[in-house]
C-alpha cells in the first residue's frame, strides 16, 4: 500500500516572454534620479500542488535592492500580502496567484543586475531565484541659447515676400543622447511665423 502525502509545488513565471525562463529584462532607463524615470515588470507565484505552500518570513526578497524595488505582493485571494512579520500561506491546486511588482529605478548607468529570491517550503524548489537585468542611461539636459527671439519690425506684404529670419541654438548639455520626438520642433500656430530649417553642426 502506497500513501502519497499531498506537497506544495511553487511555479514561478514572469511578465517578460518567454514567462517561465526566470529571467526578466527591464529595458533601458534614463539615471534621472529616485523615482523619476522607473520601469515596472511583475513576478507571479502560484502553488501547482495539492498542498498549501508556506512562503517564509521575508521570503520575497531582492539580494540588492539598491537600483530594484519589490512595489507590492497582491494576492488573488487574500489581497495585499506582508511577509514582514512572519510566512503566508498560498493555496494549493493553482487557486492563489501572488503577483509581485518590481521596480526599476537605476542610480547609475550601464547594465544593472539584481536577483528576486523566494523562499518557501517546497520540498524541491524551497529556494527559486529570479535574475533581473536592465540598463541605466546617462541623463541628457537639453538647452537653448536665447530664452526668447525678438524679430523687429517687418513689412505686412503678404505670405512668402519679405521677412526676417533669425536662429536659435539647440545643444545638449547633458551626459547623455538627447532624442528629439517626431514633429518636435515645430510653432504653435505658424500663422505668422514659419520654421525655414533644421541643421546640425556634426
Amino acid at each position: 500500500l502506497t500513501i502519497l502525502t499531498p506537497v506544495p509545488d511553487i511555479q514561478v513565471t514572469d511578465s517578460v516572454d518567454p514567462a517561465g525562463d526566470l529571467l526578466v529584462n527591464f529595458g533601458s532607463v534614463v539615471d534621472d534620479g529616485r523615482s523619476n524615470a522607473i520601469s515596472t515588470r511583475s513576478v507571479t507565484i502560484a502553488n501547482v500542488g495539492k498542498a498549501s505552500l508556506s512562503v517564509l518570513q521575508n521570503g520575497v526578497a531582492l539580494s540588492g535592492g539598491t537600483h530594484y524595488r519589490i512595489e507590492s505582493i497582491y494576492s488573488s485571494l487574500q489581497d495585499f500580502i506582508s511577509l514582514s512579520s512572519g510566512a503566508q500561506t498560498l493555496a494549493s491546486n493553482g487557486r492563489e496567484t501572488w503577483l509581485v511588482t518590481l521596480v526599476f529605478d537605476p542610480t547609475t548607468t550601464g547594465t544593472v543586475n539584481d536577483v528576486l529570491s523566494i523562499a518557501s517550503d517546497d520540498p524541491d524548489e524551497a529556494l527559486v531565484q529570479v535574475s533581473l537585468t536592465g540598463v541605466g542611461l546617462a541623463v541628457p539636459d537639453v538647452a537653448v541659447d536665447r530664452p526668447s527671439v525678438e524679430f523687429g519690425p517687418c513689412s505686412a506684404d503678404g505670405s512668402g515676400l519679405r521677412g526676417v529670419e533669425r536662429v536659435v541654438q539647440l545643444r545638449n548639455e547633458g551626459s547623455g543622447l538627447l532624442t528629439i520626438s517626431q514633429n518636435g520642433i515645430g510653432l504653435i500656430s505658424g500663422t505668422n511665423f514659419s520654421l525655414v530649417s533644421i541643421t546640425s553642426s556634426v
